[in-house]
């Protein structure tokens, strides 16, 4: 789209003074070992690959004569390819070549040399004029037979035309005298060009007709026998042309780039900014124009769109049918984009080209292999089954990693299709991919993915089991860690519960030293493990804790908690008894409880429960309020024990809830959680019973009251609350001496709750009503408060009530004398 109309003359002029005079300018480049030949064709193939890195491989090349014939074998003489054949032809224009004489250069190889005419015709403008730059280079036989082209009337005109403008750049006397049986040509357009040619070749600046040139030219041409001043002649005048146009070409050239970056930066904004329908037509826009740099535009555009938002049926639909006949385009990068935006396009609006797609791709050979893969994983999504055959065999002849991966992706999905009936033929021919020796880590982690994801499928179990089971174990111990990673979940599935014996012996894979590794493994063990692969992931667990890796515990946790639900009760509880008593475990003692009950509760649901597993369920419980409790999780304690308060417990249980009841009420942060009184209240039965028979236990109660705190209305509220719980059950303490105790604890409460009344009358605050309500319940002969009376009224009674609470001193008068 830019500079094809402002800068032709100036490009063709300076492109031929660089053809001819290249010589001038000779620099020796250093050899390609012959080793690299074939990565550096497939480099000038890539369409992938920056050009001057492409260009680069091809002068390295073309100085390794081992290179010159897989040159043009898969180059020059392969179907389509154009940047590739263009970059070759430009590479051999430029070739750095040792002088053999005044104007000349050692020859290219002549293996070049046909190759190069059968291009000179090409329909691609570019690729025609870099190869006639390159037949210069070819020098023998080159004049005469580029002067057969050009005064043959019966050769096309384009073709005669690419003739002259390579015998133009070729110095002497013979190269001019063929111009010159040209100017007379019966072509107007030939003689044109001819007489334009040959004003090039005699150094004047205007054209030189068929009588200019007999009148003033041929006499001295013709008599000319040693060419050296003639020569030299041309060889100065293209000099002072080449540095006149040099700077101007400079400045065109960066105008133009920069004027093209900037117009195609503005059309993707815009393109950004539009709906649906005005993308569409942007895009048709540019597919139906002429300029290829534009097409490029458009599809690397819908490309780029179809493969992040799923666009509207009807019009993807419409793009689909622009873009068809791209499909056989003669630029492989049109090829391409074209294959990546039918692959991000939905399934069902591409289907209908599968059939032309596969015509398409076995025309392709593997010069062209990013087209190969666009369209194989193009086919590959299809799901297209004929396909099988023709993917399977580039597969296995496949001599780079990215191809032969999308070979490997695309048969995956072709057999997994659920459309399609796989026979035993094309089942082998998939699999002979897929269990293909290869050397490239790539096509490995696909096999792996692959048969990874075919296993999933029950209907093909029986089928793929014995096939890969060898080629899965064999890739357990590969280098990679991306292909371990997808072996481990494949032979999972194929073994099931016996592949856990590869992935733990004779090495140990939860070792590895991969965390991608080690996370395929722990679900494994987690699906198809059992009671005695607990233990292993424990020890695991271990070491990341240590290590601080808590996405790897996690997985593990969860892995352990799969296994524990497939468990019977009294495995569960067999775990449960084996785990580490001092809080280590902790999470993992919780977790077994949590799995145990919830069996329990379905067998008690389902009128299967045992009475030895009802005790288990207590014991259960008993442990995890004791877990708790040395977590810190007194809340959460409390609420176990008020599950246990629904049980029936014997001597045995009683005494552990009522010892764990007496250590969690010394926490005074559980004032804050009323549900600790309520359980506490429904408890306190058991809890007094032990108090019954334990002095220590007493001691430790009423040395709790003692300590409380009462500064304010909730801390004196807390402490009441409790008192009051334990009022009626404590009359049965045996000891006197803890009752004095006790009912000491109550009097001092009672009284803080009137200080606290008095002290809110001095400051003319309102009765705290709860407050007044829990005294009552304290000492029951503190009766007659009346919150409605006079705030005088009151405080007489709340007085009275205190002297109650604090009787004055008896005093005993002395006998007389």
């Amino acid at each position: 789209m830019f500079g094809k109309k402002t800068k032709p003359m100036i490009i063709g002029l300076t492109l031929a003074i660089a053809g001819f005079c290249s010589w001038c300018f000779a620099q020796e480049a250093p050899v390609a070992p012959a080793s690299q030949i074939d990565i550096s064709i497939q480099t000038i193939l890539s369409l992938d690959t920056p050009v001057e890195l492409r260009q680069s491989h091809a002068v390295l090349l073309l100085k390794d004569p081992a290179s010159h014939q897989p040159i043009v074998d898969k180059i020059l003489m392969g179907q389509n390819h154009i940047e590739a054949k263009i970059i070759i032809c430009k590479a051999l224009a430029s070739q750095h070549l040792s002088s053999t004489g005044l104007g000349q250069v050692e020859s290219l190889p002549t293996l070049f040399t046909q190759p190069l005419f059968g291009l000179l015709g090409s329909d691609d403008s570019e690729l025609s004029k870099w190869s006639a730059r390159a037949l210069v280079r070819c020098r023998n036989g080159v004049t005469d037979q580029l002067g057969a082209i050009i005064t043959n009337s019966a050769e096309k005109p384009k073709l005669r035309i690419a003739a002259m403008d390579a015998l133009k750049l070729i110095p002497g006397k013979d190269a001019v005298k063929v111009l010159a049986d040209a100017l007379s040509d019966t072509d107007p357009q030939i003689a044109k060009q001819a007489s334009e040619a040959m004003a090039q070749m005699l150094c004047v600046t205007y054209a030189v007709d068929a009588q200019q040139y007999k009148d003033n030219w041929k006499s001295y041409i013709e008599n000319v026998v040693d060419e050296k001043d003639f020569i030299i002649r041309q060889l100065e005048w293209q000099r002072k042309q080449y540095q006149q146009t040099k700077v101007q070409l400079t400045a065109v050239d960066q105008q133009s780039q920069l004027w093209k970056q900037r117009f195609l930066s503005a059309e993707s904004a815009k393109f950004d900014r539009l709906n649906t329908q005005g993308r569409q037509d942007l895009l048709l826009s540019y597919i139906n124009g002429k300029d290829e740099d534009m097409l490029i535009w458009a599809l690397e555009q819908m490309a780029k769109w179809a493969q992040t938002t799923p666009i509207q049926k009807d019009i993807a639909s419409k793009l689909v049918e622009q873009i068809k006949p791209l499909i056989e385009s003669t630029s492989d990068r049109i090829r391409v984009l074209t294959g990546q935006v039918l692959l991000g396009i939905d399934k069902d609006i591409i289907s209908p080209l599968a059939a032309e797609l596969l015509e398409r791709l076995k025309k392709e050979d593997s010069n062209s292999w990013q087209v190969q893969i666009a369209f194989i994983d193009t086919l590959g999504k299809i799901g297209y089954q004929p396909a099988i055959e023709t993917i399977a065999a580039i597969g296995n002849q496949a001599n780079n990693s990215p191809l032969a991966a999308a070979n490997v992706r695309a048969l995956a999905k072709i057999f997994s299709a659920e459309s399609n009936t796989i026979d035993k033929t094309q089942a082998e021919q998939i699999f002979s991919v897929l269990t293909k020796e290869t050397q490239w880590s790539e096509v490995k982690f696909e096999q792996c993915k692959a048969i990874r994801n075919m296993s999933e499928y029950a209907d093909y179990y029986v089928l793929i089991k014995g096939r890969f089971e060898q080629f899965l174990k064999n890739s357990l111990a590969d280098k990679n860690a991306m292909v371990r990673s997808q072996a481990v979940p494949a032979l999972a599935n194929i073994e099931k519960n016996s592949a856990l014996g590869s992935l733990l012996k004779p090495v140990n894979m939860l070792d590895d030293e991969d965390r991608k590794v080690r996370f395929a493994v722990i679900p494994a063990i987690g699906k198809y493990g059992n009671k005695d692969h607990l233990p292993i992931l424990r020890q695991r667990l271990n070491i990341d804790l240590n290590a601080k890796d808590t996405e790897a515990a996690d997985q593990i946790y969860s892995a352990m908690k799969s296994i524990l639900d497939n468990m019977t009760i009294a495995d569960n509880n067999a775990w449960l008894g084996q785990l580490d008593a001092t809080g280590q475990d902790s999470k993992l003692e919780i977790q077994a409880i949590n799995s145990l009950r919830e069996k329990i509760n379905k067998a008690v649901a389902q009128g299967k429960v045992s009475e030895a597993e009802i005790l288990i369920e207590i014991n259960a419980m008993i442990k995890q309020a004791t877990v708790e409790m040395r977590n810190g999780q007194f809340s959460q304690a409390a609420l176990t024990y008020k599950q246990l308060s629904d049980k029936k417990l014997n001597e045995v249980q009683g005494k552990l809830v009522s010892e764990a009841m007496i250590s969690i009420i010394a926490h005074n942060d559980l004032k804050k959680s009323g549900q600790f009184i309520d359980v506490f209240g429904k408890l306190s039965p058991v809890v007094v019973a032990e108090l019954a028979t334990s002095q220590q236990s007493q001691d430790k109660l009423i040395g709790f009251f003692a300590g409380l705190k009462s500064d304010n209305d909730i801390d004196l509220e807390f402490k009441s609350q409790l008192l009051i719980s334990f009022i009626v059950p404590l009359k049965t303490f045996p000891q006197a001496q803890t009752k004095t105790l006790w009912q000491e604890n109550i009097s001092r409460t009672a009284k803080e709750i009137v200080q606290l009344q008095l002290s809110e009358f001095a400051a003319n605050k309102n009765d705290n009503l709860k407050a007044v309500e829990l005294l009552v319940k304290l000492k029951p002969e503190l009766v007659g408060y009346d919150p409605k009376a006079e705030i005088a009224v009151r405080k007489t009674t709340m007085e009275k009530f205190l002297t109650i609470l604090n009787p004055p001193a008896t005093v005993v008068k002395e006998p007389a004398k």
